[in-house]
């Protein structure tokens, strides 16, 4: 009990320090420190506070190393004198390159760094590196000189989804860089790197299992399976992946790294079995069992390596090295022990692996096992047949993973916003089949990939790989299908999710009594909670950080308007990659109306998937050419929940030849929203000659205003301004996009005229609160603010 006390306050540390905005002064961190650190010191003095004592000296080394490294890490920082410069320097691919976006992505090491004054590590983007395949033909070890254009880690940062500058912080990673021109190639690194070894081998065994597999459907995924390189997963089979909960099984996960070490180290110790020395057996001067712990440690090590040294692959070498450890030293552990060392050894290496949802899975997912494991008696020590003791083993692993398919229900609703009953069905079909039959298949084919066989010879046993992943996947792929099999809940926040662990745990848990069945009830919160909504004649506005482009959400007592929908670049646009993820979270699951301002890609580019994800009862837009879509015009008008939307234009002079020339911005859409306290404008990208003949158009000073065009400088004339009165003016463009929006001299005017401009590439999404009590604002750099993040965030305030 104290140990693993004693370990989950170092955690608890840890996770307090990457909650931070912002990292405290270092005298008044190293004062805490030191008074923290000398209570603990004077309560281990005393024997009955001492488990107190070594709490408080385990939470201020926590807080001590996690900060020492925060500090080191944003140390290594591009400067700002060489953001959006090019340097030319030399590079050394450091991992796996991944095709994306008609060029290929990969983490390179400046081997000049330190003489330019640039980071150690640059997530680099070589647009057009060659024809076909340009991950084959870049490989991790090579060195190039290149023209580099650096810029600093950004990234869109809206209420919910993915915090790109933190995971690019997490990886070390300080910079980002485009290729400029044509690099030098410069032969491969000429000292032996332990790294770049690993990185080799894994880079071969992708190339051959991909030469060997070809265009076959789960080709990415069994790479995936055999080595971790996910790069090549489909977003669509993600997105099934995570619809049905068998994400834990198409990654390298525990299992797998159990099962490699499991079956490795019987093999060497039941060569060991057979050694003897002197005439002696060598199990007798050291046990077998203790020969089969280090083996499987070694062994779990080495493919862990292998397989990227991912969150669960680390966990479960640490508990294979605790548990090796405690053993030579006739320390015994508890598996509780175990799991909670583990975590002290990881974020000991890596402090920021708590920011990984993979490593609360992982571990909670551990934890629960080992709770019930014991109950089950697979942990008991009871004598029993091989025979008999494998069959129970089986079964009890079968158990287990179908109760935690069960357990994962209330974290599978706070991280994804997801309910899937085919969950259940996905979990009880291809737990078996991928984890004794696929995974094992897939191991064995990658690790003779390593050897000189030929082609011909291999391919018989991929092909067997293969078809035994395709058949775990189809049955799944087709669950996914049925809607009615799983629905989306809005996010959750902490407190519903600790209720709902806590009544897994009772119910699953507690001894048998009757009514245990009521801890299921803790699970309710968690499922059937409802979000917040405007009252009558109130309105919410939640301007999205979409990168370049325009995407906004008006909500009402009972309804929902979207106004544009984002960009679309080839497969990828922002619906899926920014509005699905907020409207799972905010609840949204349909639109009463969509507004196309006007046809431009970087307006319209996501309404095809916005039509094929979401139900949306009427769509309205300039210049859309549609037989489903309605026009908009300056005589339409609406009123709902005591909130009246009106259009201010186009005028009837927009016709289709003008929306399919150059001058279609014109045309573009003009919203006014008016509640009960307070106005909002959305003006699309109407230039300065439309603002002109608008000002007689507005009769009432408006609170929030969309600046016209991304703060174009053909728009927002000083009439414009003054005659709007804009307490707040929103800026949606991206960071470095080539337009150079917002042009200075608009954010001047407009700061000028006493407006607080809002800026997406600033200060990520913004929402605001109509109400009587004020038209509250927040911005989410400011929610999710945290110590790695570039732009300082603005406090939410109350008008």
């Amino acid at each position: 009990m104290g140990l693993s006390l004693v370990a989950a306050v170092w955690l608890i540390g840890v996770c307090l320090v990457q909650q931070w905005p912002e990292l405290p002064e270092q005298p008044l961190l190293v004062a805490a420190v030191l008074v923290t650190l000398g209570f603990g010191v004077m309560c281990l003095r005393a024997a009955r506070i001492r488990l107190l004592g070594a709490c408080l000296i385990s939470l201020s080394l926590a807080l001590t190393w996690s900060t020492a490294l925060a500090l080191w890490r944003l140390a290594d920082a591009l400067p700002d004198h060489e953001d959006d410069k090019v340097t030319r320097v030399k590079v050394l691919v450091a991992d796996l390159p991944a095709q994306s976006d008609n060029g290929v992505r990969f983490t390179g090491v400046l081997e000049d760094a330190q003489a330019h004054g640039l980071p150690q590590r640059a997530m680099i983007f070589w647009p057009q590196a060659c024809t076909g395949d340009c991950a084959a033909a870049i490989e991790p070890g090579q060195r190039w000189r290149m023209a580099l254009r650096f810029r600093q880690p950004h990234g869109r940062m809206n209420f919910a989804g993915f915090d790109t500058e933190g995971w690019l912080f997490q990886q070390g990673i300080r910079a980002s860089a485009s290729v400029r021109g044509t690099p030098k190639w410069l032969g491969h690194a000429s000292a032996w790197q332990p790294s770049m070894a690993i990185e080799r081998l894994r880079s071969h065994i992708r190339k051959r299992l991909q030469r060997l597999l070809g265009d076959q459907r789960e080709r990415n995924v069994l790479v995936a399976l055999a080595i971790g390189d996910q790069q090549g997963v489909s977003q669509e089979d993600w997105q099934i992946f995570n619809l049905t909960g068998i994400t834990h099984l198409v990654s390298i996960s525990g299992s797998h790294v159990t099962l490699i070490a499991a079956l490795g180290a019987w093999v060497v110790s039941s060569m060991y079995r057979r050694l003897r020395w002197r005439g002696r057996l060598l199990m007798e001067r050291w046990p077998q069992r203790l020969v089969f712990v280090w083996a499987a440690g070694v062994l779990a090590f080495l493919y862990c390596l292998l397989a990227g040294w991912g969150v669960p692959a680390q966990r479960t070498f640490f508990m294979l090295a605790a548990g090796a450890i405690g053993l030579s030293a006739r320390v015994p552990l508890t598996g509780y022990q175990a799991v909670f060392l583990a975590g002290v050894a990881m974020t000991l290496l890596d402090p920021w692996a708590v920011l990984s949802t993979g490593f609360w899975l992982s571990f909670g997912a551990m934890m629960l096992l080992v709770m019930l494991a014991q109950q089950l008696g697979v942990l008991s020590g009871r004598p029993r047949t091989r025979a008999r003791a494998a069959y129970e083993a089986f079964v009890a692993g079968a158990k287990l993973q179908w109760i935690m398919t069960l357990a994962i229900t209330p974290v599978t609703v706070y991280l994804f916003q997801q309910l899937s009953v085919a969950g259940l069905l996905a979990n009880a079909w291809a737990i078996p089949w991928i984890t004794f039959v696929a995974t094992p298949l897939a191991l064995l084919t990658a690790g003779l990939c390593l050897l000189p066989i030929a082609d011909a010879w291999l391919v018989h046993l991929a092909w067997l790989a293969h078809a035994a992943l395709w058949f775990s996947l189809e049955p799944v792929r087709w669950l996914a299908q049925f809607e009615w099999l799983s629905f989306e809940v809005h996010a959750i926040g902490v407190w519903e999710l600790a209720l709902g662990v806590a009544g897994v745990v009772c119910a699953m848990c507690l001894p048998p009594w009757r009514t245990r069945w009521l801890a299921w009830l803790l699970l309710l919160p968690s499922v059937s909670t409802t979000p917040t909504r405007p009252d009558v004649g109130h309105w919410s506005m939640t301007a999205f950080d979409v990168g370049q482009g325009s995407a906004i959400l008006i909500q009402t007592r009972t309804q929902n308007l979207l106004f544009d929908t984002g960009w679309r670049y080839d497969q990828r646009d922002a619906v899926q990659a920014v509005i699905l993820p907020e409207l799972k979270a905010l609840g949204v699951k349909h639109l009463d109306r969509v507004v196309i301002s006007h046809p431009d890609m970087d307006h319209v580019g996501g309404l095809d998937r916005l039509l094929a994800t979401r139900s949306v009862g009427q769509l309205i837009g300039s210049g859309l050419n549609r037989p489903d879509a309605q026009a908009c015009g300056a005589s339409q008008q609406w009123s709902v929940d005591g909130v009246r939307f009106s259009f201010i234009h186009p005028s009837d002079q927009c016709g289709e030849q003008v929306l399919a020339g150059l001058e279609r911005n014109r045309c573009s859409c003009v919203l006014l929203v008016s509640g009960q306290w307070h106005r909002a404008l959305l003006t699309g990208d109407i230039d300065q000659t439309v603002e002109a003949q608008l000002v007689g158009e507005i009769e009432q000073a408006i609170d929030v205003v969309l600046v016209a065009h991304h703060g174009s400088k053909t728009s927002s004339s000083q009439p414009w301004i003054d005659r709007l009165q804009a307490k707040h003016a929103v800026i949606q463009a991206g960071a470095y996009n080539r337009y150079g929006h917002p042009d200075e001299s608009v954010v001047a005017r407009w700061q000028a005229a006493a407006s607080t401009v809002w800026q997406s590439q600033k200060d990520g999404a913004v929402s605001f609160e109509s109400s009587a009590a004020g038209l509250q604002v927040v911005s989410a750099r400011a929610k999710r603010k945290r110590y790695w993040h570039r732009h300082p965030a603005r406090r939410p305030d109350i008008e």
